[in-house]
């Protein structure tokens, strides 16, 4: 038997609005191997990769069931 059930997807986290975010200028720093190992290990590869799957959830068709 099979679920009907949507799986639970990761969220990303809520902004806090009440304080403004800090930003830092662009700058390059996946320059050899082991700087892709440690993107591939980071919190922002996480974030972006949940966004896309919540992106990808978001436009799928769902049934009107």
């Amino acid at each position: 038997m099979t679920s009907t059930t949507p799986p639970k997807l990761n969220a990303l986290e809520v902004l806090d609005l009440s304080s403004p975010p800090a930003f830092t200028k662009p700058s390059k720093r996946i320059n050899e191997g082991p700087d892709v190992a440690r993107f591939l290990t980071s919190l922002a590869y996480r974030d972006i990769g949940v966004f896309v799957l919540q992106l990808n959830r978001a436009l799928r068709p769902r049934n009107q069931s």
